[in-house]
């Protein structure tokens, strides 16, 4: 006799897991871990199964997490040494740890975190949002940066060979412009674009800040 599939098991899809692992639905996860051994002996292989593509998500999703935190710990520190960032976060431990750049890394993951508490429902959706937007912008520079290097480079323009990074921006402007009508994806321009416009004045004021401080020539 075939062993029946408890109802909220079929309901239970990985991308249900990737998708609630921000805030609350994170420690629901966990506490499933602590059941598996008696779910398995209940309900039969397929929860076991559940609970293993559970460790999978939560093992990625750690991965992930602890990735970012030392590549944004790292940019901060190297923006401070450049003067673009506070400059006590271009400071080292006697270690030569970059301490304070990792709390402020450490800060934001935190603020991730309390979003997700406070916005269980949309908090993903809205992060994963601001996310794309930030991959895709930064390949969209890599194809515009290689256009104009190689036509500075080769000292005259060539279609062909500028044919792949054409059609690479095209295509990354175009699937940011259709964020702006996919449900939940409109935060991507929202937050994307009011993002680089604070970077921009930002960057403006610093360089302008420079040349204001630095001794005339």
């Amino acid at each position: 006799m075939a062993v029946r599939r408890p109802r909220e098991i079929e309901r239970f899809t990985l991308l249900e897991e990737a998708g609630a692992l921000p805030g609350r639905h994170a420690a629901d996860l966990g506490h499933r871990h602590a059941g598996c051994v008696r779910s398995r002996a209940k309900y039969g292989k397929f929860v076991g199964r559940h609970c293993q593509d559970d460790l999978v998500v939560i093992t990625a999703a750690a991965s992930s997490m602890n990735c970012n935190l030392y590549l944004v710990s790292r940019m901060m520190f190297s923006l401070a040494r450049s003067g673009y960032a506070p400059s006590s976060w271009g400071r080292v431990s006697s270690r030569g740890t970059p301490v304070r750049a990792l709390l402020v890394s450490a800060a934001g993951l935190c603020l991730a975190m309390l979003t997700s508490f406070l916005y269980p429902q949309s908090a993903f959706v809205y992060l994963f949002g601001i996310s794309l937007f930030g991959g895709l912008y930064a390949w969209l520079v890599i194809f515009v940066t290689h256009l104009f290097f190689r036509r500075r480079r080769a000292g005259r323009w060539s279609p062909a060979r500028m044919l792949g990074s054409a059609l690479g921006s095209a295509s990354i402007v175009a699937i940011l412009l259709t964020t702006w009508w996919v449900e939940g994806m409109r935060i991507a321009l929202i937050a994307g674009v009011s993002w680089l416009a604070v970077l921009t004045v930002a960057y403006i004021m610093i360089n302008r800040r420079r040349r204001v401080l630095s001794p005339a020539s």
